[in-house]
């Protein structure tokens, strides 16, 4: 279809083709071809609307988007099927996946709900928009984004859009596990309706044929199904949702094939499998250390040292709490880095008392870290330096 708006015969598009070597370079070779043959001021439309992250487009939001009228440009377009018509309302389209993978990498794209408003429209979009910046930034990953997350679901379900739904519901599942209190030993409805939903994002990846989506929807259900698991120790076990996970994602996610290993190398841990767990660990270890990613190697060496500890393994353990506490330290947490700075030997402080020790990091740190005050407490129990070395981290 892309060719044929393109060429001037079958001939004249299979020659332009070629041969590629698969269905996907076929579709990324034809949209290529036909933006190519729609001209510069074609291409440039196209590029403002995949640049925009927008599931459709009409004549009205593209002339907000550049200021401009493009009603009949939109219309060529379609007729050349570089844009694709949506049933549901006149002069609406959709950019089909082989063009807009032409203009960078797939994001997560806000579907829009469906009403006439354009101001309603980029209401959604400026707050799902400030969300993202408030988790990227840093900020609590909660804030306000659980019913934004909620409504551009049902936007998406609202028309069929599979897969913004399911990447919506996994974001909505981790959000609403991480409301699950891990100390609460009662029931469990934040993890009850994460599950709900990472089933259902499940059952959406599944029915796209995405081996990537797929390997991410059953890492999440496998995290919540741990989470339960561990307040709740009559549920079942959820290693093999890990394995599952792990042999999806293999060479197509490094980060979530790392989250996967982690996962269930934790799971092991905890069923005393150790030697398996550690074999996981460093396996994960390894991935985040290629990926540059520092969040993930301190939580992977803090596991590493757990089951170092529960091997009898003093000197591994150390090692590896050490080697969270120097990760944490090159993410720019700043206990973490004094911490660091005190081990180099570029600080040098007289002893405190040990009482000391838990209320000082309780107050210095605010509670805001608390994977470097574990890791500071735990070194200081296995008697690596001296007991008030975290007293000098805070100070």
């Amino acid at each position: 279809l892309l060719l044929a708006g393109a060429t001037a015969s079958a001939d004249e598009a299979l020659a332009a083709l070629g041969t590629p070597p698969d269905a996907g370079a076929a579709a990324r070779d034809a949209a290529r071809i036909a933006v190519d043959a729609a001209g510069p001021r074609g291409a440039g439309l196209l590029r403002a609307v995949a640049e925009a992250d927008l599931v459709d487009v009409d004549p009205d939001t593209v002339r907000a988007l550049t200021g401009e009228e493009h009603a009949a440009l939109l219309a060529r377009l379609a007729e050349r099927h570089l844009l694709t018509r949506l049933p549901d309302g006149p002069g609406r389209y959709g950019l089909p996946s082989a063009v807009r993978g032409l203009f960078g990498p797939a994001r997560h794209r806000v579907p829009f709900p469906r009403t006439g408003r354009g101001r309603a429209r980029n209401i959604l979009s400026a707050t799902t928009a400030g969300a993202r910046d408030l988790r990227a930034g840093g900020a609590h990953p909660d804030v306000d984004s659980l019913w934004v997350l909620e409504r551009v679901g049902e936007a998406a379900a609202a028309v069929g859009d599979d897969r913004t739904e399911a990447e919506v519901l996994l974001q909505t599942a981790a959000v609403r596990l991480r409301r699950t209190d891990p100390e609460d030993p009662g029931p469990h409805p934040g993890a009850d309706v994460a599950l709900r939903v990472a089933c259902r994002a499940l059952f959406l990846a599944d029915r796209l044929g995405d081996p990537a989506l797929c390997g991410r929807a059953v890492l999440r259900v496998a995290e919540v199904t741990a989470a339960i698991r561990e307040r709740d120790p009559l549920q079942a076990g959820g290693e093999p949702l890990f394995d599952r996970a792990v042999t999806l994602l293999a060479g197509l996610d490094d980060e979530r094939h790392a989250h996967a290993l982690r996962g269930r190398g934790r799971l092991r841990r905890r069923t005393g499998r150790l030697s398996a767990a550690l074999l996981d660990l460093r396996a994960a270890l390894g991935l985040y250390r290629a990926l540059g990613h520092l969040p993930g190697s301190a939580a992977s060496w803090r596991e590493i040292g757990e089951v170092e500890r529960a091997r009898g393994r003093v000197c591994g353990a150390v090692a590896a709490y050490r080697g969270s506490l120097h990760a944490l330290a090159a993410a720019g947490d700043p206990t973490a880095v004094r911490w660091a700075r005190l081990d180099a030997g570029t600080v040098q402080v007289g002893e405190a008392p040990e009482p000391a020790l838990a209320p000082l990091l309780a107050r210095r740190t605010g509670g805001r870290a608390p994977e470097v005050e574990y890791s500071i407490r735990i070194l200081s129990d296995l008697g690596d330096g001296p007991s008030w070395s975290a007293v000098a981290a805070v100070r």
